[in-house]
């Protein structure tokens, strides 16, 4: 399992559109790619104020960005996270994958960050797609995109939320006061069947 940050490539192909992740159109296709095109079969997200809609969701993030006057350089982040079937349990499996996308979600929007995402089932894997507006709402900060010291910290979060997924211990607790980010610490009996 590994994150990989799409909009971190300089151009990306998608469904023979060149993505740049500079333009108000790239962040409409990236949202409609994980909201619809993809045909998700569950979407989800954090700090959005309007309905999970492709236009207002868009709309939202353009919104704040121009409110800001933050419309230069990278204007999405578009990021996704591939978990094979075989790591999961076979009679919650798909609670688990859900659980994970709405960690990761709360992750970035406790960093100040708005996102969406989606998960598609590809046969033998799911994959959680996330677009993040480089923008916060609370205070017009950019998301701090360096390769090498976001990935270092979400992959951080990442396996902290994995090996509560995946443990075993009788209580199933968890203190997340161990990272860098913790929005709380939680018993995975209350959230997780």
């Amino acid at each position: 399992m590994e994150i990989v940050s799409r909009s971190l490539m300089k151009v990306k192909n998608c469904n023979e559109k060149h993505l740049h992740y500079r333009k108000e159109s790239d962040i409409r296709n990236v949202i409609a790619f994980i909201m619809v095109s993809s045909m998700p079969f569950q979407t989800g997200g954090s700090g959005i104020i309007s309905n999970l809609t492709v236009e207002k969701v868009t709309n939202e993030f353009i919104g704040i960005q121009e409110f800001y006057r933050k419309t230069e350089g990278l204007r999405i982040r578009h990021e996704y996270i591939n978990i094979s079937k075989a790591e999961l349990s076979a009679e919650i499996g798909l609670q688990q994958v859900l659980f994970l996308a709405n960690m990761m979600s709360k992750y970035y929007f406790y960093k100040g960050f708005q996102n969406i995402w989606g998960i598609v089932d590809k046969g033998d894997e799911y994959s959680i797609s996330y677009a993040i507006n480089t923008v916060s709402p609370f205070d017009g900060s950019k998301y701090h995109y360096n390769k090498t010291d976001v990935l270092a910290d979400e992959y951080a979060y990442l396996n902290a939320v994995w090996q509560i997924i995946v443990s075993k211990n009788e209580n199933n607790v968890y203190d997340m006061r161990a990272l860098e980010f913790y929005p709380y610490s939680f018993n995975l009996l209350e959230i997780m069947p």
